[in-house]
């Protein structure tokens, strides 16, 4: 397999996986809305990344996909945030997954982030994957209050 970034160009190769969690967001609606929300994300930092089967590369959509951004913090300093982690069901097992956590981990590095997170709660099925988590090095650490804000119309 191989892992690279996933351009605003490229959006249809990362829009299966993406509805795999997000199938009511409205930057998955269409190849182009998710063009958009990448153009616009990306000026603030988000990235979007592939994992691709080598034999294929981007000729083929992206079996797993990561969405990041890095941020400051004061408590840890600059913090690399998975926000979104995907993979279509039928490459599930196949080590895609923890591919794109290593990218991350080495891009988070690259980047000097002195801590990578995953918020589990944004993940559909995230919670299967603890092991795997483990198996990596990551810990579970702290926990999150969430409130959803939408204007009322």
């Amino acid at each position: 397999m191989s892992v690279m970034v996933i351009a605003p160009d490229q959006a249809a190769l990362a829009l299966p996986a993406l509805r795999v969690i997000r199938p009511q967001a409205r930057p998955t609606a269409s190849a182009r809305a998710l063009a958009t929300f990448l153009t616009v994300a990306g000026r603030s930092g988000y990235r979007l990344i592939g994992s691709f089967d080598r034999y294929q590369g981007t000729s083929a959509e992206a079996l797993a996909v990561l969405g990041y951004r890095i941020v400051p913090t004061l408590a840890v300093g600059r913090v690399l945030e998975v926000t979104e982690l995907a993979v279509l069901p039928e490459a599930r097992g196949e080590g895609h997954r923890a591919a794109l956590l290593r990218w991350a981990q080495t891009e988070a590095a690259r980047q000097g982030c002195e801590v990578i997170q995953l918020e589990l709660g944004l993940l559909s099925d995230s919670l299967d994957d603890t092991d795997l988590y483990r198996s990596l090095g990551w810990e579970l650490s702290g926990k999150y209050y969430a409130k959803e804000l939408r204007p009322a119309c």
